[in-house]
């Protein structure tokens, strides 16, 4: 079409009315169609130039947010058009923020009587070039039914998980409770007989009764912990040093197992925005279940037993390994470990994975499982390079270089 136009415009002046005048007919013929075709669509669209005036706008962004002139829109500014400052605001807080991304989006909730309106403003910026104008893109979508049908899936999936969960709870506390009753009648039986008992006798039964009342609280207190909402104490952290304070604290009762433990702790890694507590917890449940498995593996000789944690940086991710080279979980299994309640233990609650998974999406991490039968198990904790660590200086992940201090083979 260009093309077509720079001839047409080269030519004009050896044109007759008649011709001029059918020119500039497909000229706007031209362009109705084209604005007929963007005004069909069902999202918003509105180009900008770099003083944040209206290049164009589409008749879509009428119908989504208010706007203040109906149709002289062109090259006025932005925040002069559209009425909701939420959403103007938004847009001049990414314009100038110098570590803004390429594309980023916001959704801004409308409420009108029972009718509720959600719509996410994208802010493209550079989207396009126009002779010496660089435009920027701003995308406005309705995306109300789309949320609407995702919170009616997860009260779904929030009400199944529960079902299994309180499915799984009285399938665990039946056993403790059965034992229980067992033991009181035991030990009622034993005093009738007798009339009375010392207490080295009653002991061989409250023994019993208190180990399950234990086994009770501690399935009960898993549960809790499971279903409620995490408290989350974020803070830019050294994750290096966690996993260092971690392997002092366990390297006592590995090397008391004569197991071993080795740390390969990658070099400048970014600070990261961890809960230290909850971090720790999870560590320690990936290494509490290695010691597990290399115990069912290795049983008369724990010293081939080896667990491993190693640190690296992957873009915009610090990724944590912990591997062992325990028992492995089969293929089949793999799937579900994360289920709550799953679990191949005589005496796990099946809730400790379930926990695990819970805190690293918490920290908008992600988790990954390999594992083989009689070779071993990797977990790998993933989290996300906060945007301001991005930035800094040296940050790029092209040295790998052991920290000084570091050990290879800490056991």
């Amino acid at each position: 079409m260009s093309k077509f136009l720079r001839k047409a415009a080269e030519k004009l002046s050896l044109m007759d009315p008649a011709q001029r005048k059918r020119l500039i007919t497909e000229i706007l013929e031209a362009i109705d169609a084209r604005d007929s075709i963007l005004d069909s669509f069902e999202d918003g669209i509105i180009l900008l130039d770099s003083l944040h005036r209206i290049f164009y706008m589409n008749a879509s962004v009428r119908r989504l947010v208010s706007i203040n002139y109906k149709k002289d829109w062109l090259s006025k500014e932005i925040d002069s058009q559209i009425v909701d400052h939420d959403i103007t605001d938004f847009l001049f807080d990414r314009w100038n923020d110098p570590r803004r991304e390429k594309s980023e989006s916001k959704e801004f909730t409308y409420q009108s009587g029972e009718s509720v309106r959600i719509i996410r403003v994208t802010l493209s910026s550079g989207f396009t070039k126009f002779k010496e104008n660089t435009l920027d893109l701003i995308r406005i979508t309705d995306v109300t039914a789309s949320k609407l049908e995702e919170n009616r899936l997860r009260r779904s999936e929030s009400l199944a998980q529960m079902t299994t969960m309180a499915a799984g709870v009285a399938h665990e506390i039946k056993n403790p409770l059965g034992s229980i009753s067992l033991y009181l009648q035991l030990l009622r039986r034993e005093y009738k007989k007798r009339n009375v008992l010392s207490a080295e006798e009653a002991e061989k039964y409250l023994g019993v009764i208190g180990e399950e009342i234990d086994r009770l609280n501690a399935i009960v207190v898993d549960f809790l912990f499971a279903v409620r909402p995490l408290t989350v104490n974020l803070a830019k952290e050294d994750l290096n040093k966690l996993v260092s304070e971690l392997a002092d604290f366990v390297g006592p009762e590995l090397k008391q197992k004569d197991m071993e433990l080795q740390l390969k702790l990658e070099s400048g890694l970014p600070r990261l925005n961890i809960d230290r507590s909850l971090f720790r917890q999870a560590a320690l449940n990936i290494v509490k279940n290695s010691i597990q498995a290399i115990q069912a593996r290795f049983p008369a000789t724990l010293s081939e037993g080896r667990i491993s944690i190693e640190t690296k940086l992957r873009n915009d991710w610090v990724d944590v390994f912990f591997s062992d080279n325990g028992c492995g979980i089969p293929e089949d299994m793999i799937a579900k470990v994360f289920e709550p309640y799953y679990t191949t233990k005589e005496t796990g609650t099946g809730l400790g994975l379930t926990v695990l998974f819970k805190i690293i999406k918490e920290h908008n991490g992600d988790i990954n499982l390999f594992s083989k039968v009689n070779e071993g198990t990797t977990f790998i904790l993933s989290f996300p390079v906060p945007k301001d660590e991005r930035l800094k200086l040296g940050y790029n992940g092209a040295d790998k270089v052991i920290l000084e201090g570091e050990q290879e083979g800490v056991s």
